[in-house]
């Protein structure tokens, strides 16, 4: 895994202005050729069904967040998964590798979709050190819990009133660790999502530069398609991930359309599609706002305990200076720790499951393209890309 690792995307995850309205004009052209084909094709048909699927799913999710402005550690735990159809291409390179290797166009692309999924590694590697952080504060927050319990039994016991002291410096040491999901997460969902715009950009070239020359090669139907229909997915669901922060009620549309789309190959492609380029022109700094937004409990579990502690620590405070008022107060403070305790049993299997699927999506992408290196090895001519590959081991 020597060479794994995170840049730092460039300011745009978008094409730029001047290319955006051919670049979504092109993809519409390139829909209407990707569903022919996959109406001639029923392995590539087969394909679709399974991304139609995929997408499908992480949308109503993302849209159930929407209605919060957050993402919840369920969408999180579909979105990697979404992202990750590598065995899609896998399964489409194995099958021609000769063909693929000995012409450099379409060698070109699959390297480049490679080099994507060494980014989306770099993704779950990120996640998996929040997640990691994520555990941390969990663990601050038990400690303050079991410190409260302390606390009241000791006033019970004496006959005291007690300040909670114990309890409130260690909610303090909870809201000065911040937000576990930091820059570094978000910077390679940036890195994720602009590369996937290149990827599908390159492919539009290609298309228009090559034409019936390779139009009419199977291999190059084939891989192109594959290619496209899965980079196609990746783009729309991180334009997805990043409205469900900013334009909720465009996700939730979305979600009614890909459903009622479901009986049709091919039109929920369409229809998704044109309701996400409406997202993208009408806020063009998507995912700045979205990281503007998430900069503190974005996670809607951890925001939703950090509005607790809050709340508790306000109460406690208050109980501790109106003494007159103790037994009223003391019964509020115990509904909040009890709203804590709850928040806390959902909140960690949640994470321990979201970690698992996130280091199940970094290993796929590993052995997806050792396959493709062990294949290559055994053709008479190595392609460069074999160079690219051979980083992930």
């Amino acid at each position: 895994m020597g060479c794994i690792h995170s840049k730092k995307p460039e300011n745009s995850t978008q094409p730029p202005p001047e290319k955006r309205s051919h670049s979504h004009s092109q993809i519409k052209l390139d829909l209407t050729s990707y569903k022919a084909a996959c109406r001639a094709d029923p392995d590539l048909e087969s394909v679709n069904s399974k991304l139609q699927q995929g997408v499908t799913r992480v949308i109503n999710i993302l849209a159930a967040d929407a209605q919060i402005r957050s993402l919840s550690l369920n969408s999180l735990r579909e979105v990697p998964g979404c992202l990750l159809e590598s065995n899609e291409v896998v399964n489409a390179v194995l099958e021609h590798t000769n063909e693929i290797w000995e012409n450099p166009e379409l060698s070109d692309l699959v390297n480049d979709y490679f080099e994507i999924s060494r980014n989306t590694v770099d993704l779950c590697l990120s996640l998996e050190k929040c997640l990691e952080r994520a555990r941390d504060r969990q663990a601050i927050v038990q400690t303050a819990l079991n410190l409260f319990d302390e606390e009241h039994r000791e006033e019970f016991s004496h006959g005291e009133k007690t300040s909670y002291s114990k309890t409130l410096q260690e909610f303090k040491k909870f809201k000065v660790a911040g937000d576990p999901f930091d820059d570094e997460f978000f910077s390679s969902f940036e890195s994720v999502y602009r590369r996937q715009w290149e990827l599908l950009h390159k492919l539009q070239v290609q298309k228009d530069k090559l034409g019936a020359k390779l139009a009419s090669k199977k291999t190059w139907r084939k891989v192109s398609n594959v290619l496209f229909g899965v980079t196609f997915v990746s783009v729309l669901i991180c334009s997805v991930v990043a409205a469900a922060m900013t334009a909720p009620p465009v996700v939730t549309a979305l979600a009614a359309g890909a459903s009622a789309s479901l009986v049709s190959t091919g039109k929920w492609l369409d229809s998704t599609w044109t309701d996400c380029v409406n997202i993208i022109e009408e806020q063009r700094g998507i995912i700045t706002s979205m990281h503007d937004q998430t900069k503190f409990y974005a996670i809607e579990e951890l925001k939703t305990i950090g509005l607790l502690v809050d709340k508790l620590e306000k109460e406690m405070q208050s109980l501790s200076e109106e003494i007159d008022l103790g037994l009223k107060k003391e019964k509020a403070v115990m509904v909040v720790v009890y709203e804590i305790r709850k928040k806390i049993d959902v909140f960690m299997p949640a994470v321990g499951e979201l970690r698992k699927r996130t280091a199940e999506c970094g290993q796929q992408i590993k052995e997806a393209t050792k396959k493709i290196i062990d294949k290559i090895s055994q053709t008479p001519k190595r392609s460069s890309c074999c160079t690219t590959l051979e980083c992930f081991t």
